[in-house]
């Protein structure tokens, strides 16, 4: 699939279910996406037999609202059918039909599953959205994880594909940088989620002159300050790859690259226990939100294709050190310090305290001291918490402390933060 599309989406509705898709439109821009919505995006100069097939082919996926009012409509059907040919020549991720009334789908979604939204847009439905933009919610299991750099380029896949093979057979799971990044490594990206890999693999294609991609190089040097055991395959032309301290291997013909070759170089990898394989999120563990935690345990699982972590899941040994280890080795942790609503107009004494709340009911007094540990690990740490907005402690002034109204868009929020920590699984 191309990679580096302008746009995470192409919205495909009637316009006659506008309050639907707006609503849809705003959760998905909250969560960081990048969508075409003709509400927004068409202009008086877009011509629509023309264009549109050129911004859905521009698009990674592909999400269409159907309704009564859609089913019958010429234009989403066109769209769709552009979208199809795009998905057969792999040239989009993904297809994704949301229902929204009792209608009678066209045929042609009979092999899609649909996600339910008859009763509106839940949080449940809004998890279905973001998880079938990624593939799969399978993604959180334990794994050994093998970081790789390799071209994206057509034309150089030969090495890269029995590459990716020979590392399949041994069981690897294939990390690799997300597609559709917008920029190479902001914020020193790639090197986090290196540290969440236990090996490293580097597919060097010869790129004219002796030389390979300068992308690669970097990463070669990343994954060594890391720490990571790794092996380097690459272009018999390339040169002065000597300094680098993997073990190399020079493929000369690429049109019979021969597969006990490469798997003998691969058997040289050592995969180690990853340094940060989790995301912890700590956060209200009433039961009453039993169900959104689960929704974010298994959105962070989707995103980040790692385990996600809340005190509950710590059960064994002593609790708290448990926790604190837990947090000081995250990938990343967002504290949710959102007080418990049940306590907001609790009385003091028999009156409300002068008319405030105290500070422990407006924010939980236990997240905010993990959210402490965080810091004081340098863990990387995301603040968050229900509207309205509240002054945070004195502690957390000096960090952006992140609204939501609802889960829908406490999902959407957390979305957001773990999608600059996301992994691509090959």
């Amino acid at each position: 699939m191309a990679r580096n599309k302008k746009y995470d989406i192409f919205l495909s509705h009637s316009s006659l279910d506008i309050d639907f898709t707006n609503k849809l439109h705003s959760l998905l821009e909250k969560a960081g996406f990048h969508i075409w919505y003709d509400e927004k995006k068409l202009t008086s100069n877009t011509h629509l037999l023309s264009d549109l097939p050129k911004y859905i082919g521009n698009s990674e996926s592909f999400i269409v609202v159907l309704s009564k009012n859609s089913c019958d409509s010429t234009w989403v059907q066109d769209e769709y059918g552009y979208a199809r040919d795009l998905q057969k020549n792999k040239e989009l991720k993904a297809i994704i039909p949301i229902v929204i009334d009792d209608c009678t789908l066209p045929g042609f979604f009979n092999n899609y599953k649909w996600i339910d939204c008859k009763e509106g847009l839940s949080p449940v439905a809004f998890f279905g959205i973001l998880a079938a933009l990624y593939g799969s919610s399978e993604n959180m299991r334990q794994e050994k994880d093998v970081y790789v750099s390799y071209s994206w380029r057509k034309e150089e896949q030969d090495l890269v594909n029995a590459v990716f093979r020979q590392l399949k057979r041994k069981r690897y799971r294939i990390i690799g940088d997300a597609g559709n990044n917008s920029v190479y490594d902001e914020d020193d990206r790639i090197r986090r989620i290196m540290q969440t890999c236990g090996a490293y693999v580097g597919i060097l294609p010869y790129r004219g002159e002796s030389n390979t991609s300068r992308y690669i190089l970097d990463e070669i040097c990343k994954a060594q300050d890391c720490g990571l055991p790794g092996v380097l395959f690459a272009d018999a032309r390339v040169e002065n790859l000597e300094d680098f301290e993997y073990p190399l291997l020079r493929i000369t013909d690429h049109e019979s690259i021969e597969d006990t070759q490469l798997l003998n170089h691969i058997n040289l990898l050592t995969v180690k226990r990853p340094k940060t394989p989790h995301v912890f999120f700590a956060t209200n563990l009433d039961s009453r939100r039993q169900s959104i935690n689960e929704l974010i345990r298994d959105l962070a699982g989707v995103v980040t294709a790692t385990h996600c972590i809340l005190g509950e899941d710590i059960n064994k040994g002593s609790l708290q050190q448990q926790i604190i280890d837990r947090i000081r080795s995250a990938y990343v942790m967002i504290a949710d310090i959102t007080g418990d609503e049940q306590c907001l107009n609790c009385e003091v004494g028999g009156k409300v305290n002068n008319g405030k709340v105290n500070k422990d009911k407006i924010f939980r007094f236990n997240t905010c001291i993990e959210a402490g540990i965080a810091r004081g690990a340098d863990t990387d740490l995301f603040i968050i918490a229900k509207e309205p907005r509240q002054t945070p402690p004195f502690m957390f002034r000096d960090i952006e402390v992140r609204n939501y109204d609802d889960d829908c868009s406490l999902l959407a929020l957390v979305h957001k933060i773990l999608r600059s920590y996301r992994r691509s699984v090959l």
